[in-house]
């Protein structure tokens, strides 16, 4: 890695710190703001006690549930890990990822605008800039 692009380290450090954080907030909050959930969960028997979304049995608790552990939070906290971990060993991040981080949260977020997948669009955007600055630079 040489001064160029170690002076754009920044990009994919911020985007990999804001996946993390956007995984660990969001789920956290959930669990605080609707901790019945957790007592409904506990009290179920943990196994087999989240009915299939499409029986519309308790919409509330599924949505809870889906909202807080069953989400894509922690999934996106690995990749961010994922990310900062490459970065600190001098490794690129994958094309195909950055376009996904990126294509994925465009799409979600037009299909619910107040949502924190616009957090995705910036951390996409936030490592295709890395790429584009850093591109035939090494």
């Amino acid at each position: 890695m040489n001064k160029k692009s170690s002076s754009h380290l920044w990009l994919p450090k911020l985007a990999g710190g804001l996946l993390i954080l956007m995984g660990l907030f969001h789920p956290i909050y959930a669990i605080i703001a609707d901790h019945e959930m957790w007592k409904q969960f506990i009290m179920s028997g943990l196994w087999n006690s989240v009915v299939p979304p499409w029986e519309n049995r308790d919409i509330v608790f599924q949505r809870n549930f889906w909202t807080s552990i069953e989400s894509l939070c922690f999934p996106s906290a690995l990749l961010g890990g994922y990310i900062l971990w490459s970065i600190q060993r001098g490794y690129t991040i994958p094309t195909f990822l950055v376009w996904g981080i990126l294509l994925y949260g465009v799409v979600s977020s037009i299909l619910a605008p107040i949502s924190g997948f616009w957090f995705l669009v910036i951390e996409g955007l936030l490592l295709l800039i890395y790429q584009i600055r850093t591109k035939h630079k090494h």
